[in-house]
Protein backbone atom coordinates (compact mmCIF):
# COMPACT_ATOMS: atom_id res chain seq x y z
CA UNK A 1 0.00 0.00 0.00
CA UNK A 2 3.00 2.36 -0.10
CA UNK A 3 1.82 3.80 -3.43
CA UNK A 4 -1.24 5.27 -1.72
CA UNK A 5 -3.61 4.34 -4.53
CA UNK A 6 -5.86 2.22 -2.31
CA UNK A 7 -4.43 -1.08 -3.52
CA UNK A 8 -1.74 -3.47 -2.34
CA UNK A 9 -0.98 -4.61 -5.89
CA UNK A 10 2.32 -3.81 -7.57
CA UNK A 11 2.05 -1.16 -10.28
CA UNK A 12 4.81 -0.33 -12.76
CA UNK A 13 3.05 2.68 -14.30
CA UNK A 14 3.30 6.19 -12.89
CA UNK A 15 -0.15 7.40 -11.85
CA UNK A 16 -1.55 10.61 -10.44
CA UNK A 17 -3.29 10.31 -7.09
CA UNK A 18 -5.94 13.02 -7.51
CA UNK A 19 -6.83 13.41 -3.82
CA UNK A 20 -3.35 14.65 -2.92
CA UNK A 21 -2.39 18.15 -4.04
CA UNK A 22 -0.01 20.85 -2.83
CA UNK A 23 2.72 18.38 -1.89
CA UNK A 24 6.04 20.04 -1.06
CA UNK A 25 7.97 17.00 0.14
CA UNK A 26 7.91 13.22 0.01
CA UNK A 27 9.92 10.51 1.73
CA UNK A 28 9.83 6.76 1.15
CA UNK A 29 10.94 4.06 3.55
CA UNK A 30 10.77 0.31 3.28
CA UNK A 31 7.16 -0.20 2.24
CA UNK A 32 5.73 3.10 3.51
CA UNK A 33 5.51 6.69 2.28
CA UNK A 34 5.16 10.09 3.96
CA UNK A 35 4.05 13.25 2.19
CA UNK A 36 4.41 16.82 3.42
CA UNK A 37 1.87 19.31 2.12
CA UNK A 38 2.42 23.05 1.76
CA UNK A 39 0.04 23.69 4.68
CA UNK A 40 2.45 21.87 7.05
CA UNK A 41 0.38 18.71 7.38
CA UNK A 42 1.72 15.22 6.82
CA UNK A 43 0.00 12.34 5.06
CA UNK A 44 1.03 8.69 5.11
CA UNK A 45 0.36 5.28 3.60
CA UNK A 46 1.80 1.79 3.42
CA UNK A 47 3.02 -0.92 5.73
CA UNK A 48 2.59 -0.15 9.41
CA UNK A 49 3.96 -3.16 11.29
CA UNK A 50 6.45 -0.96 13.21
CA UNK A 51 3.90 1.89 13.62
CA UNK A 52 5.64 3.87 10.88
CA UNK A 53 2.36 5.55 9.85
CA UNK A 54 2.17 7.10 13.34
CA UNK A 55 -1.57 6.66 13.74
CA UNK A 56 -1.33 4.47 16.86
CA UNK A 57 -2.23 1.26 15.05
CA UNK A 58 -0.20 -1.43 13.34
CA UNK A 59 -2.68 -1.83 10.48
CA UNK A 60 -1.22 -1.26 7.03
CA UNK A 61 -2.86 1.61 5.18
CA UNK A 62 -3.07 1.30 1.35
CA UNK A 63 -4.75 4.71 0.96
CA UNK A 64 -3.12 8.04 1.83
CA UNK A 65 -4.42 9.34 5.16
CA UNK A 66 -3.75 12.55 7.09
CA UNK A 67 -1.74 12.30 10.29
CA UNK A 68 -2.26 14.31 13.46
CA UNK A 69 1.06 16.16 13.19
CA UNK A 70 0.90 19.78 11.99
CA UNK A 71 3.24 22.76 11.52
CA UNK A 72 5.84 20.58 9.84
CA UNK A 73 8.92 22.03 8.16
CA UNK A 74 10.49 18.81 6.82
CA UNK A 75 10.33 15.02 6.95
CA UNK A 76 12.76 12.17 6.46
CA UNK A 77 12.40 8.41 6.56
CA UNK A 78 14.63 5.46 7.48
CA UNK A 79 13.71 1.90 6.68
CA UNK A 80 10.98 1.71 9.32
CA UNK A 81 11.32 4.92 11.33
CA UNK A 82 10.42 8.51 10.55
CA UNK A 83 11.61 11.93 11.61
CA UNK A 84 9.48 15.05 11.54
CA UNK A 85 10.92 18.54 12.05
CA UNK A 86 8.32 21.07 13.12
CA UNK A 87 8.57 24.75 12.20
CA UNK A 88 9.55 25.61 15.80
CA UNK A 89 12.70 23.42 15.51
CA UNK A 90 11.35 20.52 17.57
CA UNK A 91 12.24 17.08 16.22
CA UNK A 92 9.85 14.15 16.60
CA UNK A 93 10.21 10.50 15.64
CA UNK A 94 7.98 7.46 15.40
CA UNK A 95 8.00 3.89 14.15
CA UNK A 96 10.72 1.30 14.62
CA UNK A 97 13.09 1.94 17.52
CA UNK A 98 14.74 -1.45 18.00
CA UNK A 99 18.22 0.10 17.81
CA UNK A 100 17.35 3.32 19.64
CA UNK A 101 17.15 5.30 16.39
CA UNK A 102 14.40 7.53 17.82
CA UNK A 103 16.73 8.73 20.56
CA UNK A 104 14.25 8.52 23.44
CA UNK A 105 16.50 6.29 25.62
CA UNK A 106 14.45 3.15 24.86
CA UNK A 107 14.32 0.47 22.20
CA UNK A 108 10.52 0.44 22.17
CA UNK A 109 8.76 1.05 18.86
CA UNK A 110 6.67 4.22 18.98
CA UNK A 111 3.03 4.16 17.84
CA UNK A 112 2.82 7.96 17.81
CA UNK A 113 5.44 10.71 17.56
CA UNK A 114 7.82 11.26 20.48
CA UNK A 115 9.98 14.33 20.94
CA UNK A 116 13.69 13.78 20.36
CA UNK A 117 15.37 17.22 20.51
CA UNK A 118 14.63 20.93 20.25
CA UNK A 119 16.50 23.65 18.37
CA UNK A 120 17.06 21.33 15.41
CA UNK A 121 18.14 22.61 12.00
CA UNK A 122 18.10 19.40 9.95
CA UNK A 123 18.06 15.64 10.22
CA UNK A 124 18.73 12.47 8.24
CA UNK A 125 17.61 8.89 8.71
CA UNK A 126 19.59 5.80 7.76
CA UNK A 127 18.49 2.21 7.82
CA UNK A 128 18.39 2.08 11.61
CA UNK A 129 20.09 5.26 12.73
CA UNK A 130 19.45 9.00 12.92
CA UNK A 131 21.69 12.04 12.41
CA UNK A 132 20.71 15.48 13.72
CA UNK A 133 22.21 18.95 13.27
CA UNK A 134 21.13 21.53 15.86
CA UNK A 135 20.77 25.26 15.28
CA UNK A 136 24.17 25.86 16.89
CA UNK A 137 25.81 23.53 14.33
CA UNK A 138 26.36 20.52 16.58
CA UNK A 139 26.01 17.01 15.14
CA UNK A 140 24.21 14.29 17.08
CA UNK A 141 23.62 10.63 16.22
CA UNK A 142 21.65 7.72 17.66
CA UNK A 143 20.58 4.21 16.75
CA UNK A 144 22.25 1.28 15.02
CA UNK A 145 26.04 1.47 15.05
CA UNK A 146 27.26 -2.03 14.12
CA UNK A 147 29.48 -0.59 11.39
CA UNK A 148 30.47 2.62 13.17
CA UNK A 149 27.94 4.66 11.18
CA UNK A 150 27.24 6.99 14.13
CA UNK A 151 30.81 8.27 13.99
CA UNK A 152 31.31 8.25 17.77
CA UNK A 153 34.40 6.03 17.64
CA UNK A 154 32.54 2.92 18.84
CA UNK A 155 30.39 0.20 17.35
CA UNK A 156 27.81 0.43 20.16
CA UNK A 157 24.18 1.26 19.44
CA UNK A 158 23.01 4.48 21.11
CA UNK A 159 19.41 4.98 22.24
CA UNK A 160 19.93 8.69 22.86
CA UNK A 161 21.45 11.42 20.70
CA UNK A 162 25.20 11.49 21.34
CA UNK A 163 27.19 14.52 20.18
CA UNK A 164 29.70 13.66 17.46
CA UNK A 165 32.86 15.73 17.62
CA UNK A 166 35.27 15.90 14.72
Amino acid sequence: GELGNGSTNNDSALKLIPSITNVKGIAAGSYHTLMLKTDGTMWACGENNFYQIGDGSSDSIPKIIPTTITDIQSITVGDYHNLVLKTDGTLFGFGCNTNGQLGDRTQDNKKTPVQILTRVQSMAAGSGHTLIITLDGKLFACGWNANGQLGDGTMNDRNYPVEIKF
